[in-house]
């Protein structure tokens, strides 16, 4: 129903959702377009459809909100449906995922295994991975104090600091 000065009332939209505001009085306001989470995040991640079979659990995991680092939460986009991330530390947003580095590598092992099965794989793989991950967090030291007196962690290697210790992450 459209009310007298122009704004929809409670109006179901067959096909387009609940339509909440309608400025010029048409009675239809055209709703942003459906979007499976799954599916963008799939592309985002790289999963061919043909690999949907082996890989698509992966990215319907990363998109669980309870799985995203600690100072991590999710958010959707009402205009477009789509997925963003908040760094609950400084309160910026992104549209990729925090998980989606590590979630490509968790692909590209496992199209490895589907190119050259063995029993000993996903070990040795394990161990790589946990060795690339060890020498990342090792240039990380603090905390130090800045002249806020807030605390700060720096990586002298790499040229940067950051509020939370990337150490913690890994636990």
């Amino acid at each position: 129903q459209t009310a007298q000065f122009g704004w929809t009332q409670g109006m179901q939209v067959p096909g387009a959702g609940f339509a909440q505001y309608d400025p010029w009085g048409f009675g239809q306001v055209p709703q942003a377009p459906q979007v499976d989470p799954a599916e963008v995040f799939m592309q985002e991640l790289g999963i061919h459809p043909s690999e949907d079979i082996y890989f698509g659990w992966i990215a319907e995991y990363g998109l669980q909100s309870d799985v995203l680092p600690a100072r991590w939460r999710s958010n959707t986009d009402v205009s477009t449906g789509r997925i963003y991330y908040i760094n609950t530390d400084d309160e910026s947003s992104t549209w990729e995922n925090p998980l989606t580095a590590c979630l490509r590598a968790v692909i590209d092992i496992g199209r490895g295994y589907l190119q050259a099965p063995n029993e000993s794989f996903f070990e040795e793989q394990k161990m790589v991975l946990w060795g690339q991950h060890k020498q990342a967090l090792e240039g990380w030291n603090g905390p130090h104090v800045d002249d806020n007196g807030r605390e700060y962690f720096a990586n002298s290697e790499l040229g940067i600091s950051s509020w939370y210790d990337p150490r913690q992450e890994t636990q």
